[in-house]
């Protein structure tokens, strides 16, 4: 059933907008924006930042704070906003009220402050300084101890816990090998650690396990547990790309030579916990030698049953002056890896949240397309098109699992709200007068809240409008 959405809150005072955040219930939005116009000879790196936040009511403006330039982050939790003063000093403040509740100084260190990242339970702040040695510093963001890890690189990420992060430890020179440090958060102890020439670092849904890449000489991938008790399971390969399934048991690759046999590159799947492995797809490079290759993406199903490969290859056509340009969108069993689908023309593909059904985004004879339809099959469901089309991801909620259709014809009127998994329309927001029979809308970023009941819309670089669902 179509609703009715209604304009609410307009902010627009202010230059470019950086990023823009809902705190935990929807009531209030927090912005970041540049503190100054942003000209083409700025480096934005070096620019101070403003925020803001407003109430989503009436786009009345709570409190407004200038910034250091590493951008302030919002607590996953929505109720705390951590920053850098321009004294290089941390603040966390309260989002609603704006009151500090911790600060803690880093200008003894005379060097800039690079990134602050929140840990996924809301608890720790990691502080990155532009320096040499000891330059990963943690600090509880309510009342608490300051700590300072034995990192002289960079800061890899929490797990999904928070209970554990990872660091690169940098060699003296260049040549030398890197360590990894997997650190449990509250004794700073590396349970683990990893030494290789090029790190790259993923960890687990589950935050229990890791995959580190070694793209150096002896290129290698490595499933490596934060538990001592499990054995590291090492592949030898060179990989492009990696990403762990959903139920953290497996990893699907891209490789990017064809491993011993010399053979084009292909997808394997490996298990996590055997050190087994499925090659299940070559890529759509194996098509044509003189072709060119690229791969657009891979994902995982939520339910970790399938995996969809989106590739595009260029090469000879029919005439020797001519060239083909090919997309399309593998999907595979990996249960049963000859169950394999294509999907021609699609330039990516996005998963339902229970995984049994996908959206195809194609384009052929000058026509953009959505086309929804079920997994093993491909039975359509819905489809969606216009000359000039892009998708809004609108969230992933399993209690609001929308997706927005921006359809940017000549002579459309309005942005389109679709509920695609159950082949319906849910609303329309009209564009401006300024936006209708032009080719493209001036819509840069949807963000749904937190109860899905409402929409934030950046019209522009400054301008941001909220919208309700009535």
């Amino acid at each position: 059933m179509e609703k009715v959405w209604a304009e609410g809150a307009v902010f627009d005072e202010g230059h470019d907008i950086v990023e823009a955040k809902w705190d935990h219930i929807g009531r209030h939005v927090v912005f970041v924006r540049y503190a100054a116009p942003l000209t083409d000879e700025d480096d934005p790196g070096d620019l101070e930042r403003v925020v803001q936040v407003g109430v989503a009511d009436d786009g009345t403006t709570v409190w407004t704070r200038v910034c250091g330039p590493s951008s302030p982050v919002v607590s996953p939790d929505g109720l705390l906003l951590a920053h850098e003063d321009r004294g290089r000093h941390v603040l966390v403040r309260n989002i609603v009220t704006a009151k500090v509740i911790r600060e803690v100084d880093y200008s003894r260190f005379g060097s800039r402050i690079k990134r602050l990242t929140w840990s996924p339970d809301s608890v720790h702040v990691a502080v990155e300084i532009d320096r040499e040695s000891d330059n990963v510093h943690l600090f509880e963001a309510r009342p608490g101890s300051e700590k300072t890890s034995r990192s002289s690189g960079r800061f890899l990420g929490w797990n999904s816990t928070g209970i554990h992060f990872a660091v690169t430890n940098e060699p003296e020179d260049w040549d030398e090998p890197r360590d990894v440090d997997i650190v449990e958060t509250q004794s700073l102890w590396a349970v683990r650690r990893v030494e290789l020439e090029s790190p790259e670092f993923q960890w687990s849904p589950d935050g229990r396990k890791a995959v580190v890449v070694d793209s150096g000489e002896n290129p290698s991938l490595r499933v490596v547990s934060v538990s001592r008790d499990t054995k590291t399971i090492i592949w030898k390969m060179r990989v492009a790309a990696s990403m762990w399934s959903p139920d953290s048991s497996r990893v699907l690759v891209r490789e990017a030579s064809g491993g011993e046999s010399g053979g084009p590159p292909g997808y394997l799947v490996l298990d996590a916990s055997t050190g087994d492995s499925t090659r299940f797809s070559e890529s759509a490079g194996a098509v044509d030698a003189e072709g060119s290759f690229q791969s657009l993406g891979m994902s995982w199903s939520p339910n970790a049953r399938h995996v969809a490969l989106t590739e595009s290859w260029q090469g000879p056509g029919p005439s020797a002056d001519e060239w083909r340009s090919k997309t399309r969108v593998i999907v595979i069993d990996t249960t049963d890896p000859s169950s394999i689908e294509v999907i021609p023309d699609a330039l990516s593909f996005i998963w339902s949240p229970d995984g049994g059904r996908g959206m195809a985004c194609t384009h052929s004879d000058g026509m953009h397309r959505a086309v929804v339809g079920t997994v093993g099959g491909f039975e359509q469901l819905l489809e969606v098109e216009g000359s000039e089309f892009e998708i809004w991801d609108a969230g992933t909620r399993s209690d609001m699992p929308f997706r927005l259709f921006a359809i940017q014809d000549v002579g459309r009127t309005c942005l389109e709200l679709w509920d695609p998994w159950n082949g319906h329309r849910i609303g329309s927001i009209p564009f401006t007068p300024d936006e209708v029979g032009h080719r493209q809308s001036s819509v840069k970023t949807v963000i749904w809240s937190p109860d899905g009941t409402r929409l934030l819309i950046r019209r522009t670089a400054q301008r941001a409008e909220v919208w309700s669902r009535t």
